[in-house]
């Protein structure tokens, strides 16, 4: 009896030892205020003067639209699909871009929100580990 109860108090404390990561609330409308690209040695700031972008969340579908500028020209950006969320991991599958060879697409992603501001970085791996030599990352606050 007193060995059924212990291996009973060991199983409820290993139970209790895993912690379920909470995926974090992006649903919602947020601005883009920064990106940056990193390929190799090589970091690129866009000037937000040239981009101006939304992004919005719900359940379980994503949507961005905006506009950038590329030389003297203004070229739209937008695209749209489905997502999930598991902690950190963010995966979205695009149904709609401006880059008509993106759809069907799926595109991994960690997502950090920090205060008002929501992170999303990529390409990641299957774990969510960003390759520091080459990556791009986004910020954006909650409108």
């Amino acid at each position: 009896m007193k060995t059924m109860l212990t291996f009973c108090l060991a199983g409820v404390l290993i139970l209790c030892s895993f912690t379920v990561q909470k995926s974090p609330d992006i649903q919602g409308a947020w601005k883009l205020v920064a990106t940056k690209y990193i390929d190799g040695n090589k970091e690129v700031v866009t000037s937000m003067a040239d981009l101006n972008q939304w992004k919005m969340w719900t359940n379980d579908h994503f949507a961005f639209m905006g506009a950038y500028k590329s030389g003297k020209k203004v070229r739209d950006n937008y695209g749209a699909g489905t997502y999930t969320l598991n902690g950190n991991l963010y995966n979205e599958t695009i149904t709609y871009h401006v880059a008509k060879n993106l759809i069907g697409e799926t595109i991994r992603m960690v997502i950090e929100i920090k205060g008002d501001t929501l992170i999303q970085t990529w390409p990641v791996d299957e774990n969510g580990n960003v390759n520091r030599l080459s990556y791009v990352e986004e910020k954006y606050v909650k409108l």
